[in-house]
């Protein structure tokens, strides 16, 4: 009989136990990579919808890490606008600040005023004559300058620290302080610092990109593990450094130990600014509530329910008015009875160009009122 070339195959009714040692190996192999990633795919996509439910967004959809262009470090504000810098709907003057070169030395007789705040002031997501401290500016008219110098994530310590140290330079008549909703962040962080630093300057370095950041997960099954399993704290969703909550995480009890701290530094720009006889002006903060109605944080204030934000942010809110009342302090609590709807804001808390004309036109009608202040 002639040899034959066809390939043979295993018989399908062959016991695997009568196939030599070496194939018996190579099948179990085969079949346990197979149940293996079997397992893996059903963990990873379980965990996926795990975080959907939990987060508000897919994981595996977040966005690609932003460059380190905008902003510069700094040795004791975390971060500082990058002077001359250019991109999009962004621009910052030679002082690294967002609006018109100042004049040096100032025009006589002008009125000057500088705003402080975070990216509410900075106004992230509108081109330059959208923010409101240029819409504020045009409308007080001629002989008065606005110069805003709000840097995103700033709180009232960073606040604190350019009033102290900065502002000097440019001899303000007028400084503008709108806060809340950066201090609100580091509520409920075990011990709290007084200088906030086992939290937010950290978190404050990675969300300004001011060093490259670990990559962001894609596995949801490494996610948890590494925030919920193999960590007894929690982790910041941005760096990935570890905090630790303190009581009354994720309820809506006011934090004590912050809204202290908070109420401090008002009271110590308040008095710097008097000492330099510069006249502060608080003002509290807006956010776009129909946002917040989540029972999970959103991530820059992450022991804070959603739902909680507004109760907790009035807090820090009528701790503004109660100093400035304390220390004849000028407070523009219009801006809190001004029905600001969701179409003034492009998010949560940044305003939109109508919003900040809005917002703007409160501000002056304030000063118009207040002689004392033009």
């Amino acid at each position: 009989m002639p040899h034959s070339t066809q390939t043979a195959h295993p018989d399908p009714k062959r016991p695997l136990r009568d196939y030599p040692l070496k194939v018996r190996a190579l099948f179990a192999l085969a079949l346990t990579t197979m149940i293996g990633v079997g397992v893996a795919l059903s963990a990873e996509a379980a965990c996926q919808v795990a975080y959907r439910f939990t987060q508000g967004s897919w994981l595996f959809l977040s966005e690609p890490e932003k460059p380190a262009l905008a902003f510069d470090r700094h040795p004791y504000l975390v971060g500082v606008p990058r002077p001359h810098f250019e991109a999009g709907i962004i621009k910052h003057n030679s002082l690294g600040y967002r609006g018109p070169e100042p004049a040096t030395p100032k025009m006589p007789g002008s009125k000057r005023i500088v705003a402080l705040g975070g990216s509410s002031t900075y106004c992230t997501g509108v081109p330059e004559d959208a923010t409101w401290p240029a819409m504020l500016q045009r409308d007080l008219g001629d002989g008065v300058e606005v110069f805003n110098l709000g840097v995103p994530g700033y709180s009232s310590v960073e606040n604190l620290i350019q009033t102290a140290l900065v502002i000097s330079d440019l001899r303000p008549d007028i400084a503008i302080y709108y806060e809340g909703w950066n201090d609100l962040r580091s509520a409920h962080i075990k011990d709290l610092k007084p200088d906030y630093s086992n939290y937010h300057p950290r978190a404050l370095f990675f969300s300004l990109y001011l060093n490259p950041v670990p990559p962001r997960d894609k596995s949801a099954v490494m996610f948890f593990l590494r925030n919920r399993v193999f960590s007894s704290s929690w982790q910041d969703p941005v760096s990935h450094f570890s905090y630790e909550p303190g009581p009354g995480a994720l309820t809506d009890e006011v934090d004590p130990r912050a809204l202290s701290l908070y109420e401090r530094n008002l009271r110590s720009i308040a008095a710097l600014d008097r000492s330099m006889g510069v006249a502060p002006v608080f003002v509290p903060q807006v956010l776009n509530y129909a946002k917040f109605t989540s029972n999970q944080p959103y991530g820059w204030m992450p022991l804070i329910k959603d739902k909680d934000v507004r109760k907790l942010l009035a807090a820090y809110n009528a701790t503004m008015q109660r100093v400035a009342a304390e220390l004849n302090v000028a407070f523009v609590g219009e801006v809190l009875s001004e029905d600001f709807p969701p179409s003034a804001f492009i998010d949560n808390g940044h305003f939109n160009q109508a919003g900040s004309a809005r917002f703007a036109a409160i501000l002056a009608k304030y000063f118009e009122q207040h002689p004392d202040l033009r």
